[in-house]
């Protein structure tokens, strides 16, 4: 029993940081006009609301400012994620920690300056299995940015909400983003950055893990989870444990000893 309270509550916290990393949930302003933003939505969107259950939510924002959940909201997320009545209060009682970590600790050990330059090589030619790193969000959950592995010149695997993993075709071409990196792992050969690809692009098809504290699980993937587990399975450990030992961010493969820039665009 206590082995199954602690999953729940790990869980539960974890569920909560992706909430709240979205800004679809606001620990510390009770006050605000609960309005959604087109990020907010689209998460909702991702995590398979339809319309018609989306459009009583942002309704009922607008009529109950003061609530954290929504009625409707509340019944979308208990039946989403198998939660009961009971355990989603619980998870909603840790909201207020969690946000201390996503929004103090991420802004003040995760998000490195703007250099306003762009400098090195960008990974087009034989650079299969280097990480790219970009501010923008795009298709991600966490606000601790995005990242790809470089599968060839054209693609890059990557895992987004929604989606999961996927080898996104033609789109190699982060330069584009207002801000990215490239970086390669420190003493990987070549050989070992197509194994890390190979591994990558093997795990097409699997579902995006929306638990941000759960880079362990290998039945699916957040997009920094997929690229660590493939360093990690050839004895290159990323995690730099700024936000634990059990969540990775993409920041972290930038602000990392064992990784170099190879590539700078306004970083």
């Amino acid at each position: 029993m206590k082995i199954k309270k602690l999953a729940i509550r790990v869980l539960s916290i974890s569920f909560v940081i992706t909430l709240l990393s979205t800004g679809v949930i606001n620990a510390h302003n009770n006050d605000v006009n609960y309005e959604m933003t087109d990020e907010q939505i689209k998460t909702y969107e991702t995590m398979g609301m339809d319309k018609s259950t989306l459009n009583a939510v942002i309704e009922e924002h607008k009529n109950e400012k003061n609530s954290m959940y929504t009625d409707t909201e509340k019944t979308f997320l208990i039946e989403k994620m198998g939660y009961s009545d009971e355990t989603f209060e619980e998870f909603q009682k840790e909201a207020d920690t969690i946000d201390d970590i996503v929004h103090e600790k991420s802004v003040k050990d995760l998000k490195p300056k703007h250099s306003g330059k762009s400098s090195g090589k960008y990974p087009r030619d034989n650079e299969r299995g280097y990480i790219l790193v970009t501010r923008d969000g795009v298709g991600g959950v966490f606000k601790v940015g995005h990242s790809a592995i470089v599968t060839n010149h054209r693609d890059l695997t990557e895992s987004n909400p929604g989606v999961g993993v996927h080898i996104s075709r033609g789109e190699n071409n982060w330069w584009k983003h207002n801000s990215s990196v490239a970086v390669t792992v420190n003493g990987s050969s070549k050989s070992a950055r197509d194994r890390a690809a190979s591994f990558s692009e093997g795990c097409r098809g699997k579902s995006y893990n929306y638990r941000l504290y759960n880079k362990w699980e290998t039945s699916e993937y957040y997009c920094s989870s997929l690229i660590w587990r493939a360093y990690y399975n050839l004895g290159w450990d990323l995690d730099t444990e700024v936000m634990g030992r059990n969540a990775i961010t993409p920041y972290e493969f930038v602000n990392n000893t064992q990784t170099t820039i190879t590539y700078n665009n306004n970083w």
